[in-house]
């Protein structure tokens, strides 16, 4: 799949669809990126094309099966053809939802993404999955399916609340963690650099580049791509319940719950768990678990955790992926996968919790000169 990123490569994209010599342009747009855009869009778009467009809320709530029906109607309405292009204009979310439509649509259309977020424009894009929610948790129903092409103007970033740049770059803090680790010291820098549309390239590049060493390998993301789940078991059951923790945000958290079960199975050295927090701290300040966490429900998500299958395991056991030590994944089965019970998953998310507020904690008095003490 071909990705260009720069500035603002519209005349590239549109260049892109003209040589397919579609017959409309079916924008499956997020509905606050419209608001901000949608005039731009459909002035430099509807000068060279015919073009339609559905909105979508960008809530987990509504990634659903049905939404996907609703639209594969909506598109046969507007008289979307086999000629037409499915753009997907957002973020992550929006460009699974997208996806599937393409896929299903006609059994496939052109897929085009134009992402907007942070999250999307470093990390989904690349991969192949396509999937919506069912009522027991996250990305249950989908299907792989190849976009024609994906194109990135980080002057989108511009407008892109704060909270969801922080989102994408932890899902850059959890590939130098699983695998990148000779990459951790250029994405503090990075971080630490003023924003500009300069900085902004440089970290999407360095998460396409770092995800494609694995995608390259193992594209349907069903062997050693697996690892990319890294932070996502526990993450994917805070994010789909109604705490409005962002995908990254709640990965975030993932990470460090991650992080407590291979220290306490002394996997990760004592400076390895802390990196976690070190990292997760130099873009997410202060990052904390819900207050008012609900951990039968976390857990009950987690059990239909959608890696459940590629391994065999009891009952009461789930798959994480879980570190030996930085940039090295456990492997179980010929999988970077490992079995949890329960019995560890529940203390690690409370030692994560405590963690996570003491350390941030001391960081802010540490930076107020006013810390007198040490972590309990």
């Amino acid at each position: 799949m071909p990705i260009f990123v720069g500035q603002d490569v519209h005349p590239q994209c549109m260049e892109f669809c003209a040589q397919r010599n579609p017959d409309r342009l079916f924008f499956i747009a997020d509905s606050h990126v419209w608001n901000l855009h949608g005039k731009e869009i459909v002035s430099r778009y509807g000068y060279h094309f015919p073009i339609e467009s559905v909105l979508v809320e960008p809530s987990e709530q509504c990634k659903t099966l049905e939404l996907v029906n609703r639209l594969l109607e909506t598109a046969m309405t507007a008289g979307v053809t086999r000629r037409s292009i499915i753009m997907a204009l957002g973020g992550g979310l929006t460009g699974n939802i997208a996806g599937m439509v393409a896929g299903l649509l006609y059994r496939g259309l052109s897929l085009v993404h134009l992402p907007t977020s942070f999250l999307a424009m470093s990390d989904s894009i690349l991969s192949l999955k396509q999937a919506v929610n069912g009522r027991g948790g996250k990305n249950l129903f989908g299907m792989y399916y190849l976009p024609a092409a994906s194109f990135v103007s980080v002057n989108f970033l511009r407008t892109l609340p704060e909270l969801e740049l922080i989102a994408g770059i932890n899902e850059l803090i959890k590939n130098c963690l699983v695998f990148d680790a000779e990459h951790i010291e250029i994405l503090l820098s990075l971080i630490n650099q003023p924003q500009s549309s300069s900085t902004w390239m440089q970290l999407v590049t360095l998460g396409i580049e770092a995800k494609q060493k694995l995608l390259l390998h193992d594209p349907d993301e069903k062997n050693i791509g697996i690892s990319l789940e890294y932070g996502h078991t526990v993450g994917h059951a805070l994010e789909y319940q109604d705490y409005g923790l962002s995908h990254g945000i709640a990965v975030g958290l993932g990470m460090l719950v991650a992080s407590a079960i291979s220290f306490k199975r002394g996997w990760l050295s004592e400076q390895e768990y802390w990196l976690h927090y070190e990292l997760i701290n130099s873009v997410n300040g202060n990052l904390q678990f819900p207050q008012n966490l609900d951990m039968d429900t976390t857990i009950n998500i987690i059990r239909r955790d959608n890696k459940h299958g590629y391994l065999t395991l009891s009952k009461d056991q789930h798959p994480f992926v879980l570190l030996r030590s930085i940039g090295r994944v456990e492997i179980t089965e010929g999988k970077p996968l490992v079995g949890v019970s329960e019995d560890e998953i529940i203390p690690a998310i409370e030692q994560a919790r405590r963690d996570a507020w003491e350390y941030f904690q001391r960081r802010n008095c540490e930076q107020a000169n006013i810390w007198d003490g040490g972590v309990s």
